[in-house]
């Protein structure tokens, strides 16, 4: 067995960026970078994230998790639906990492 010397260190990485790469080296050109599109959540419909009883209007979706904090709401099919229900598993989960919050303690001159 043989110990890495830094030269062969950095040839391996060379040769692994170049692989990875599908053979081209230096810095990436500015045409194939890419900046990342902002998340947007505008919708047209009045009635999209509504907790009315009954759907609101054709089309819609119910998005409710058991054990939500979030309530029962109805969203229009789509990105909108994706997004209520991501809202409402992130909701049903505690609300610490470490289990529930303990109550908050009343200083004296408070419970007066």
């Amino acid at each position: 067995m043989t110990k890495a010397t830094p030269s062969s260190d950095h040839s391996t990485a060379m040769t692994a960026r170049k692989a990875w790469n599908g053979g081209m080296v230096g810095p990436t050109p500015l045409e194939r970078l890419t900046t990342p599109s902002p998340f947007k959540r505008e919708c047209t419909v009045d009635v999209c994230g509504s907790t009315e009883g009954a759907a609101p209007a054709t089309g819609m979706v119910f998005v409710h998790v058991k054990g939500s904090r979030e309530p029962g709401r109805w969203y229009c099919a789509g990105p909108c639906a994706g997004y209520g229900q991501a809202y409402a598993d992130v909701r049903s989960l505690p609300e610490t990492i470490h289990g529930p919050r303990k109550p908050t303690r009343t200083s004296p001159a408070s419970s007066r």
